[in-house]
């Protein structure tokens, strides 16, 4: 068959290429060839050549390359030619037999053999493209080294197949560019939505990709600006279009440049600029276009001095650093820097979808995926644009994939789970994207990439996204990401990544692209910088397994400890700045509220910065939080939201500012501005500056569930026990705040919602003076808790509603039960508390409704009594029973002691029996009801840690009883009358693991 090399070239069938390959080798005597097995990702490419010897061939087994899509090579791939040369050459397409080749046409598929090397030289195109061997630029050195370009569908680099523009060791050079523009068609798409069940991908692959198989090479390694990233150094006011910046090194006129926003979102957004001149010295710039809108430049500082003398705005604050305090917590952060970021978009080498309809209407832009483990990935100092495919999985601008795990059945299907190795050299560094319609950087079921000094802005979807959550020992430092959106409805690719939904300021929304999705703790998250994202800045979603692919890995990240979460900086994002909550729960992407386990093992969070985010600082759910060294300011709601469930939880030398002088949009009222939620002052706090943290007035919150306000502490958690002290909270600066918002009770607060059948803390006791008050108590401006106590004031002058403080003590009595429920905490009927004069006539009371029947937190049941106070229990609607317990907290000295009556059903002998301890101390039957018998609790009572109550004949006897050795059956009222004084027991009782000594608790039992 007589066949020119130009119509050999422009093949597309693969019927026909065979026919015509088969009779050229037969006329021509063949060339040298290739084989490629891609069934897997850990799958070997061998290849060999030769002239005239021979022809290799290609195995095309149903999973095509691996990653859900086809290649379709022959199933003999053409006689291709073994010389090596330039792309613009003839010569070095000539294949044996054929007088004279011909450069390849946009028509043209192109198959670069094992054999061959070709050099870019110029403007290059080609159909499609296969490689084998190698492509690559031209030595630096080399006379003809200059800026090319190559357009084609895709390119695929096969085991032994390299593409290589500049090296580690000689970087393309930074006065040329090179630029790949890949304009294949999507040849077919299966819609996947996510309330699908199917696991693969959406479209083949092939359209305007570069996708690399096991072995392959990919070195892109530009030179970029020696400055990837800074901030303004001034203010920029709207319209300006002159800047002055921190280091513009490397900067040049025509740079694309990203100035991002300091305000909250939706005020401003990101924008991009072209620079018309640079001046390095001065470190100022000037644009072709002016900004829309004003970004803050400076850093602010604390300071002590007044504002009558420093002049500024907000006391506490100032810009003067001659002022800056030096009185603060040693090691506590005194700076604020809110600073615009500036991010440098310009790279030598560029990789880019085409600017056609496919993507202007459909947003088809390019993709690079990565497969087996031996492949090697160097990219720096590349420009991504136009890329990501909408709604398509696994198209993202750049993709490593399930690299570190065995894909025996595709890369398409479930891994075994087995693990094989982390990659090695493999990277993303001084990188650049912008227009992303799906994620930005993918790192799936890899270990080991390190991704360092990227910049991105305008991305769709979860930018930085580690995604089934078998991720681990990858390292993301020094990254920037700008403008995050969601995908549309019928593009997300999981639930979390819609729109956030909308909620009130303040308050944490559980969906959201955000800018870093992380769900493993075992990577390194340092020096990230994330702004404007319409979710959070940084989402952890550590759950308890591994989803996607991964489901066969055994990893829980929710019980691995995080190797290392610092200095990451959260600015005006619509969810929370920073998020460690929320987790995946299934593979559709929903998630749901659960805590972080593996904090014991944990390094800590430190240098977290966040400001200006609509949905808080920091909100976390975790067992043991540890932080230190945060910077939090103007964020909307709370700065730090600390869910914790372990006491010696702490943050430590961090720095809360609730309005700064950046405060053209203030939220600081509309949002209830509270720096701390403490979650039942279970996370601490310690060496701390806060400066501007004012009562704000409650109002119903964002559901049917309280009122809330603002302050320095969010104070409407404190519904686990009758009191609390904050002893923990220690050295605590304070500039311009008072006492904070103090949230009523349902059952007293008059507002119109219904179902809120729970309780509040009544005291707390303000041992080191964070409310203002050290020393003393803030009870609730209540006769059940006023009567008879030492001078009552207001803790807020003039505002009588926020409670009175008094030096007198009050007790908690928690963990109510009776005979119908007595199971650990679940007891969930009405109380009624009536407070009682000496003579036994009401003075006050505290009544509790039905837990059953309310919205949530049903068995919060509890009240603080006053010390030497008089008091009777009731539960209303319940019958008289058998059994009652409660626990004690905060009775500290020996004096300490109150009066309670407690119903129960007087035709029985009780026992009254009381034990230090919680209610996980004692013995308990199949019913949860405590075992008092003396065997059980001999050694309690020997150790002087429990102690049995004897009965006394009158209730005189018990009023004048200083000892609370007696109790009194008072069968006309059906009640038991005894004196609570629990010191001598607690005293005697070890806490082991309980850092605060004011709570030692004691247990009341009364049974038969």
């Amino acid at each position: 068959m007589n066949i020119t090399r130009k119509n050999f070239l422009r093949l597309t069938s693969a019927a026909t290429m065979t026919a015509a390959i088969q009779a050229a080798v037969t006329a021509c005597g063949g060339g040298g060839g290739g084989s490629s097995s891609s069934s897997s990702a850990n799958a070997s490419t061998s290849a060999g050549s030769g002239s005239g010897g021979g022809t290799g061939t290609v195995s095309n087994p149903s999973s095509g390359t691996g990653d859900g899509s086809v290649i379709t090579p022959p199933t003999t791939p053409p006689a291709s030619p073994s010389k090596s040369g330039y792309w613009s050459n003839p010569l070095t397409w000539a294949a044996a037999g054929v007088p004279s080749g011909f450069v390849p046409t946009a028509s043209d598929n192109i198959y670069i053999s094992s054999a061959q090397t070709v050099f870019l030289d110029g403007d290059c195109v080609c159909g499609t493209l296969t490689i084998f061997g190698t492509l690559r630029s031209l030595d630096p050195t080399s006379p003809d080294s200059k800026s090319i370009s190559l357009t084609t569908g895709n390119i695929n680099i096969m085991g032994s197949g390299a593409l290589q523009i500049g090296t580690e060791a000689a970087p393309f050079p930074a006065n040329l560019t090179a630029t790949i523009t890949l304009n294949g068609s999507e040849a077919s798409r299966v819609r996947r939505t996510v309330l699908g069940t199917s696991m693969g991908f959406t479209n083949s692959g092939e359209g305007r990709s570069i996708r690399v198989e096991s072995g392959g090479r990919l070195s892109l390694v530009g030179v970029a600006p020696a400055t990837k990233r800074t901030k303004l150094a001034a203010h920029a006011a709207a319209g300006a279009s002159s800047f002055t910046v921190i280091d513009n090194t490397g900067w040049r006129a025509n740079d694309e440049i990203v100035i991002g926003t300091t305000d909250f979102y939706g005020v401003s957004v990101p924008e991009k600029l072209v620079l018309a001149s640079v001046n390095t010295g001065l470190n100022s710039i000037t644009t072709r276009t002016a900004i829309a809108s004003k970004r803050w430049g400076v850093i602010q500082y604390v300071t002590d001095q007044p504002s009558s003398v420093t002049g500024e705005s907000v006391t506490g604050i100032t810009t003067n650093k001659a002022w800056e305090t030096t009185s603060g917590p040693l090691g506590t952060p005194t700076a604020l820097d809110e600073r615009a970021f500036v991010i440098n978009l310009t790279r030598n080498i560029i990789v880019q979808g085409a600017n056609d309809t496919a993507w202007t209407s459909a947003k088809f832009g390019a993709h690079c995926m990565f497969m087996g483990n031996a492949t090697s990935i160097k990219l720096d100092g590349v420009q991504f644009r136009r890329v990501g495919q909408a709604g398509a999985l696994g198209r993202y601008p750049i993709h490593w994939h399930m690299m570190s795990y065995v894909m025996s059945s595709g890369m398409d299907a479930v891994s075994s789970g087995a693990f094989i190795a982390p990659v090695v050299g493999n990277y993303a560094k001084n990188c650049s994207f912008s227009e992303s319609s799906q994620r930005m950087i993918t790192i799936h079921g890899t270990h080991g990439v390190i991704l360092d000094s990227n910049v991105g802005f305008d991305i769709t979807g979860h930018a930085i996204f580690l995604e089934d959550g078998s991720e681990q020992d990858n390292v993301i430092t020094n990254n920037v990401v700008m403008k995050i959106r969601a995908p549309t409805l019928s593009n997300r690719l999981q639930n979390h990544d819609q729109a956030c939904s909308p909620q009130p300021l303040g308050v944490n929304t559980t969906n959201g692209s955000a800018g870093i999705w992380n769900t493993n703790p075992r990577n390194t998250f340092q020096s990230n910088w994330i702004n404007d994202s319409e979710g959070s800045g940084m989402w952890n979603s550590f759950a308890t397994k591994c989803f996607g692919l991964s489901t066969k890995v055994s990893i829980a990240p929710i019980n691995t400890p995080i190797t290392l979460l610092d200095d990451n900086w959260a600015i005006g994002n619509k969810g929370a700045g920073v998020l460690t909550n929320d987790i995946v729960e299934d593979d559709l992407g929903n998630t749901t509220q659960s805590r972080y386990m593996a904090s014991f093992f944990s390094n800590p969070v430190t240098r977290v910065n966040t400001f200006k985010n609509s949905a808080g600082g920091y909100s976390n759910r975790i067992d043991e939080g540890q932080y230190q060294k945060f910077v939090c300011a103007d964020n909307a709601g709370m700065d730090v939201f600390g869910q914790a469930t372990i006491e010696t939880s702490v943050m430590r030398n961090s720095l809360v500012v609730a309005e700064s002088m950046n405060n053209s949009t203030s939220k600081r009222v509309s949002s209830y501005r509270a720096a701390f939620a403490t979650y039942h002052e279970l996370l601490n706090f310690k060496d701390i500056i806060a400066v501007g943290y004012k009562r704000i007035a409650g109002a119903q919150d964002y559901g049917t569930s309280t009122y809330t306000g603002g302050g320095l502490f969010r104070l409407w958690d404190l519904y686990i026990q009758g009191i609390f002290s904050f002893s923990e909270n220690t050295n605590l600066k304070q500039i311009d705040c008072d006492a904070p918002f103090r949230t009523l009770p349902s059952f007293k607060d008059g507002a119109t919602m219904f179902n809120r059948n729970w309780a509040i803390a009544g005291a707390i006791y303000d041992k080191n003076g964070v409310f203002g008050v050290q020393g003393k108590y803030w009870v609730y401006d209540d006769p059940f808790f006023t009567y008879s106590a030492t001078a009552p004031v207001d803790i807020t002058p003039g505002v009588p509603s926020n409670g009175k403080v008094t030096t007198d003590q009050y007790f908690g009595i928690s963990y109510l039960k009776n005979a119908t429920d007595r199971n650990l905490y679940s007891f969930q009927g009405a109380i009624g508390v009536s407070r009682q004069d000496s003579n036994g006539a009401e003075v006050g009371n505290w009544n509790i409704p039905d837990g059953n029947t309310s919205v949530m937190l049903g068995n919060m049941r509890h009240f603080a009594a006053h010390q030497g106070g008089r008091y009777k229990l009731t539960f209303p609607g319940i019958p008289l029973g058998n059994y009652c317990e409660f626990e004690i907290n905060l009775q500290k000295n020996i004096s300490d002691i109150f009066l309670i009556g407690v119903p129960f059903d007087s035709s029985l002998n009780p026992v009254v029996y009381q034990q230090g301890g919680n209610g996980t101390s004692i013995a308990r039957d199949g019913t949860g009801r405590a075992i008092c018998s003396q065997a059980s609790t001999a050694t309690a009572v020997g150790a002087g840690r429990g102690r049995f109550l004897t009965s006394t004949g009158s209730l005189a006897n018990v009023i004048a009883d200083t000892t609370g050795l007696i109790y009194f059956k008072d069968t006309s009222q059906n009640t038991i009358w005894l004196k609570i004084k629990v010191y001598p027991i607690i005293s005697n009782t070890t806490y082991t693991g309980i850092i605060n000594t004011e709570y030692k608790p004691a247990l009341v039992i009364i049974t038969i």
